[in-house]
C-alpha cells in the first residue's frame, strides 16, 4: 500500500508535535512540514509556504493545519489549483478565511 505524503502546517505547535508522533508508524510518508522550528523527520521542512516550489506543493496528497487563520489563509490560496483534501483544526478563523474556506471547498 502506497503511503500518503502528509503536509503538516504548524508542526512546531502542541497539536503539530502530537500529529508528528502519531504520524511516524501509520499510512503517511511526512513529507512537508511548514514549522517554526525544523522537523527533520520530514522530507521536506520550511518556515514559510510561500517558500515551496509548486512541483513540491503537488506532491502533497493531504494536508493537516493545526496553524493560526492567516496560515490557514495561505495554505487554501496555495493549494487551491491542485485541490489538495485540508483537513484544519484551526480555531478562532476570521469572516475572511471562512469565506474563502467556503469558496475553496467547491474547487475541490
Amino acid at each position: 500500500m502506497k503511503k500518503l505524503n502528509l503536509g503538516l502546517l504548524g508542526a512546531s505547535g502542541r497539536m503539530g508535535k502530537t500529529i508528528r508522533s502519531l504520524s511516524l508508524n501509520s499510512h503517511f510518508n511526512l513529507f512537508l512540514a511548514v514549522c517554526a522550528e525544523p522537523c527533520s523527520e520530514f522530507t521536506f521542512s520550511v518556515f514559510d509556504l510561500k517558500n515551496v516550489e509548486s512541483d513540491i506543493l503537488d506532491q502533497v496528497d493531504v494536508w493537516i493545519d493545526f496553524s493560526s487563520s492567516e496560515g490557514l489563509l495561505g495554505l487554501l490560496m496555495a493549494t487551491d489549483k491542485l485541490k489538495t483534501p485540508i483537513v484544519s483544526g484551526t480555531t478562532d478563523l476570521s469572516s475572511k478565511v471562512i469565506k474563502k474556506l467556503h469558496q475553496s471547498a467547491k474547487l475541490r
